[in-house]
């Protein structure tokens, strides 16, 4: 990164975690580079690879990539946090390594969060893919929209797709990003997103644009877990909804 773009703080920083992401990178990569808007930092942790993914960073040039290697592998929220601790823009968004922004998404969520400076949390809609990109027409993947109507889902489940996010700034900073006792030393089963909205829903409005700004990839990776592991995740679900609950009836 040159000496003038180190001075100059971008209005939005991308956080992207890839472990072994070679098929869909640089993909995703292309889409954030295609933005029509501009003005955004791409931080990339290469979360320790053993394929080609560090490579595929590095052979772009363009000085608004930062690749960065924790010194030790990271659990994916612990990996975010690292990233987000890096950011310079106002806005934090979120993105995989095996989805594809639409061109006009940043562009969008940038406009809306300025014009309502109470949302603090905003994602979008998503166009669901497969493995080699086709879309998938079965089930039902709208999120819903409204802050009342998000807190309400969020009793039922993950209310917001994560890779379509983006925040404020100033609110992980308060919120303390994807760290929370509630999961605290059992990051490896992720569900590190769920538990920051049940956190953040009574800080900040959140919202969900109606439109599909990205396209989410659905493949063996992400819906493979283990069943040992499968039930620890359903357990870290269990964890965060009774402190959900707790705190949404005044008893925490």
């Amino acid at each position: 990164m040159s000496s003038s773009s180190a001075d100059h703080h971008p209005i939005v920083s991308v956080i992207l975690s890839v472990r072994n992401g070679e098929p869909y990178l640089k993909q995703a990569v292309d889409s954030i580079l295609a933005q029509s808007f501009e003005d955004f930092e791409l931080i990339i942790v290469d979360n320790h690879s053993t394929d080609d993914s560090p490579h595929i960073v590095e052979s772009y040039d363009d000085e608004r990539i930062v690749l960065t290697r924790p010194e030790d592998p990271l659990h994916l929220a612990q990996a975010l946090n690292y990233a987000a601790s890096m950011a310079r823009g106002e806005f934090v968004a979120r993105m995989d390594a095996d989805d594809v922004s639409h061109p006009s998404r940043f562009e969008k969520q940038v406009a809306y969060l300025q014009e309502h400076p109470e949302v603090g949390i905003l994602g979008a809609q998503i166009c669901p893919i497969d493995e080699d990109g086709a879309p998938i027409t079965r089930g039902q993947y709208d999120k819903p929209e409204s802050h009342a109507d998000i807190a309400c889902s969020l009793f039922f489940g993950c209310a917001l797709w994560h890779p379509t996010v983006m925040l404020r700034k100033s609110v992980i900073d308060e919120l303390g990003y994807y760290s929370s006792p509630v999961i605290a030393g059992r990051e490896e089963y992720s569900t590190e997103d769920y538990d920051l909205w049940c956190r953040a829903i009574g800080h900040t409005q959140i919202h969900n644009l109606s439109e599909k700004l990205l396209d989410y990839r659905i493949h063996a990776e992400n819906h493979s877990l283990a069943s040992s592991r499968r039930k620890e995740h359903s357990r870290n679900l269990v964890l965060i909804l009774t402190q959900y609950i707790k705190k949404s009836l005044g008893m925490d």
